[in-house]
Order: structure tokens, then C-alpha cells, then sequence
């Protein structure tokens, strides 16, 4: 048989078009590694293009995906700073209040209202996953997980935040803060996010792992982005609903320490610096509605009202609890506790003072959910200085940030805590010098107290 001749180069000379024509679409230079292979046209969304998704098979990149687009299954804190805690503000003053034009105002949840329906279509959603990619029934499969985890949130979810115990809380969560978010992206995509994080952890949806874990990274993209977008123009109008969007991170947040890796060892620097700009938004915002009866944030702050200030958690009752903690020796400051600067000083004694009076409300038998909600405002509550401390590693405050998630363990059954605290106390065990190994009695012997009341330290509710 005669052979196909090639098809003759551009500027031959020949209008006639010779060879096998093609049958495939032109190559994606950044497409997946296995459209490319296929020679097929991958419409490059992460962490799953559309023809990896349906066709059921891991997405690879050869490059590695921007920071916008992680992994759905080890979404990490490296991801959280990058988009919230670099761009919020240092302090509660900082924000300029601005009001929305009727160009910015969000997109509202459902058809015929004001705006565009969130997520529904490919022109409303800034992440990229395979849930947005071109294919026809996009709508209906985003339609599908988005009406899934509002009833998740609702039903489940909700229940399981900080001091939901209390009834009125419990109803904030579940009937307000939904119907909040119907008209607020951000409060929605996180809303949407934390929900299928929830449902991973908690229900095993094995047989819906890959659309599930593209959600989940498609509305956490979507909530950090429009997040750090809505600070810019913080107003009476958003303030509300950006208070619980930045509770609702901060859970988020703790929840995937879980997934972080710890070999080689590095402090959880950048979750303390995002609880730390969480705390400055809550209180720019918070500072916005304090005076308005009917915003539904204000039943969360008037519940939690005998520890949200730092100074009343403070006490010298409860800093002895941990004297070993707070005595003169060196423990790798260099020098003794007492020439410390004072502003170290300080930061280690009002550290160890809060986690006393966190481990006073266990030892007085508080209801887990509210354990839960004193650890959140501990972790916003630890001073800066105290922060830099850990990063760089000094063992004093190493230790102490173990004997924080030693608390933690107390609380294990909770989903978003699950194995966190056995993980970080371990791993700054493992990364303290000998000399110093006695001083981690106490926060290994938690653990062991609660390995001997559970069956397992990482059962998900």
C-alpha cells in the first residue's frame, strides 16, 4: 500500500491540504499530564481537570498548581496565609471602611434575586476545579453538592462548631448564619467548604471522594478570595456576616492541622499568625455592629462574654497551675526568665496563664463544646510576642504551645480536632533536646488519659 505522504510545510506553495487529518484537539501547554499523553484538550482546572474527573483517574500537573489551586486532600495553612492572614489587617483600626455600590454587592444565592446565583454557573465562580470546568452539566453537579452542604451545615455541621452546647448558639449556627449566607458569598463558599470537610472526615463518602474534595477545594478558593476582597470594603452591611465567615475559618483552619506534615518538624507559625489576623478582622468588624441589636453575631459574643477578655483569663491562680513553666531556670532563652525582656516575659507568662484558666474549665467539668470555644479564643488571645517565639523555635514556648494541645486532646471527638493535639505534641517531644524531655510530663500524660477513655483519640462526630 502506498504510503501517506506528509502534509507539505506552511508557504509550499500548495492550497491543498494532504495527510491524516486531525482528530484530536490542539495541545494544552499547561494541560494535565494525562490529556497531554492522550493528545486530547484539557481545559486545565485544578486539582481535577473535567476529563480526569469523569473518567474516574488521579490529575497530575507537571507543574505545580498556583496557589490558588491546592491539593483538595492536604489543603494546608500555607494556603490559608497566603490569601487571609497576609492581607488582614494588623490591628482593629486598620480596615477603611467603604460602601458597597450596587456593582459590588454579592452575588445572591438564588434565581431572580438581586445578583447572579453563586456557583451556578461558570461566569460566577472564581476557583477552579473539576466542578467548574466546561462540561454541560456543571451546573447541575455544583447545584447538586451546594444544596448537599447547606443540609449538611444545617443539620450536622453546625452542631459540631464552638459552644453550640448552648442553645441559642446552636440555633445562630444552623438558622441564621444559613439564611446570612444566602447573601453573602464569602460567609456561603466557607459555609459550603467547612460542610464537605465535614462530610469527608465524618461520613467515609469514599464512593464520591474526587467531586467532593474538588468542591471542598473550589469553595475554599472561592471564600479566601472574596474574604480578603470584602475587607477591603468593610462596612455596617458585611460586618455581620464577615464575623462569622472569620469564626468559621478559623475552625476551618485548626481542622486541617490534621493534614500538615511534621517530618521534618516545623511550628504551626503560619495557623497562629492566621488566628491572629482572624482576631483583628473579628474585631474590626465586630466594632461595626456592637450597637445593632438584630445582628445575630452578637448572640455568639454576649455567650462567650466571661472569657473573651484577656485579662479576666489571667490570673496568678492560674498561671501556677504550670509553674514549672514560668520559673527562672534557662530553657534554651539563653538566660533565666527573670532577664527575659519584658515584653517575652510577658508573652510567656499570659500564654501559660490562659491555657490555666482553659484547664481550670475542664477540671470544673465544662461541656466539650465549651472547651472548644475557650481553645479558639486562647489560641486569638495569645500575645504576638509569643508567636514569634515559636517561630523561632525557642523551646520555652514550644513547650508551651504542647501543654495548649495537650488541653486540646480533652476534646478529640470533635471532628475538626480529631488526632491534632497527639500529632503536635509528639512532634515537639521528638524535636526537644534531652535536658528538656521532663518538662512534656505533663502534656503526654493528657494524651495517655485520653487514649485510656477512648477508643480511639481520633473518632470523628
Amino acid at each position: 500500500m502506498e504510503s501517506e505522504p506528509p502534509s507539505l510545510p506552511p508557504g509550499s506553495g500548495s492550497g491543498r491540504r494532504t495527510g491524516r487529518p486531525r482528530l484530536y484537539h490542539t495541545k494544552s501547554k499547561a494541560g494535565c499530564i494525562r490529556c497531554r499523553e492522550r493528545r486530547v484538550k484539557c481545559d486545565e482546572s485544578h486539582p481535577v481537570c473535567n476529563n480526569c474527573h469523569r473518567h474516574g483517574v488521579p490529575c497530575h500537573y507537571s507543574r505545580p498548581p498556583a496557589a490558588s489551586q491546592p491539593d483538595p486532600r492536604h489543603v494546608n495553612t500555607n494556603y490559608y496565609y497566603y490569601y487571609y492572614a497576609a492581607a488582614v489587617p494588623t490591628s482593629a483600626s486598620a480596615p477603611v471602611p467603604q460602601q458597597l455600590s450596587s456593582s459590588q454587592s454579592p452575588p445572591a444565592f438564588f434565581p431572580g434575586s438581586t445578583g447572579s446565583v453563586t456557583g451556578l454557573d461558570d461566569s460566577t465562580s472564581t476557583g477552579s476545579s473539576d466542578v467548574s470546568g466546561p462540561s454541560h452539566d456543571y451546573p447541575q453537579r455544583n447545584q447538586y453538592w451546594m444544596l448537599r452542604g447547606l443540609l449538611n451545615f444545617t443539620v450536622a455541621t453546625s452542631h459540631t462548631l464552638p459552644g453550640t452546647h448552648i442553645p441559642s448558639v446552636r440555633e445562630c449556627w444552623s438558622v441564621q448564619a444559613p439564611d446570612l449566607a444566602l447573601e453573602h458569598e464569602p460567609l456561603l463558599d466557607e459555609l459550603l467548604a467547612l460542610s464537605a470537610l465535614h462530610m469527608i472526615r465524618s461520613r467515609g463518602e469514599t464512593e464520591t471522594e474526587t467531586a467532593l474534595n474538588s468542591f471542598r477545594a473550589s469553595r475554599l478558593d472561592d471564600a479566601l478570595r472574596a474574604h480578603r476582597q470584602s475587607l477591603s470594603f468593610l462596612s455596617h452591611e458585611n460586618a455581620n456576616a464577615t464575623c462569622f465567615t472569620s469564626i468559621l475559618l478559623l475552625v476551618d483552619a485548626f481542622a486541617t492541622l490534621q493534614d500538615r506534615q511534621l517530618d521534618p518538624y516545623s511550628p504551626p507559625v503560619q495557623w497562629l499568625q492566621i488566628v491572629r489576623g482572624a482576631r483583628s478582622v473579628f474585631a474590626a468588624s465586630f466594632d461595626m455592629v456592637k450597637n445593632d441589636p438584630s445582628a445575630s453575631i452578637m448572640t455568639i459574643v454576649r455567650s462567650s462574654a466571661d472569657f473573651t477578655d484577656g485579662t479576666s483569663m489571667f490570673s496568678e491562680v492560674n498561671l501556677q497551675r504550670f509553674p514549672y513553666l514560668v520559673h527562672g531556670d534557662d530553657m534554651g532563652d539563653g538566660r533565666p526568665l527573670g532577664e527575659l525582656p519584658p515584653e517575652i516575659l510577658d508573652a510567656y507568662r499570659q500564654t501559660v496563664g490562659y491555657i490555666g484558666a482553659v484547664q481550670a474549665s475542664i477540671e470544673a467539668g465544662e461541656h466539650p463544646m465549651g472547651i472548644c470555644r475557650r481553645l479558639m479564643s486562647l489560641a486569638a488571645l495569645i500575645p504576638a510576642p509569643f508567636i514569634d517565639l515559636v517561630e523561632e523555635r525557642r523551646p520555652r514556648a514550644l513547650i508551651i504551645l504542647a501543654h495548649f494541645f495537650a488541653i486540646a486532646a480533652h476534646v478529640t471527638d470533635i471532628w475538626w480536632v480529631g488526632k491534632t493535639p497527639f500529632r503536635e505534641v509528639f512532634a515537639i517531644r521528638d524535636n526537644l533536646p534531652a535536658s528538656l524531655q521532663h518538662l512534656m510530663a505533663w502534656p503526654l500524660e493528657c494524651l495517655a488519659a485520653r487514649n485510656a477513655t477512648t477508643t480511639s483519640p481520633t473518632t470523628a462526630t
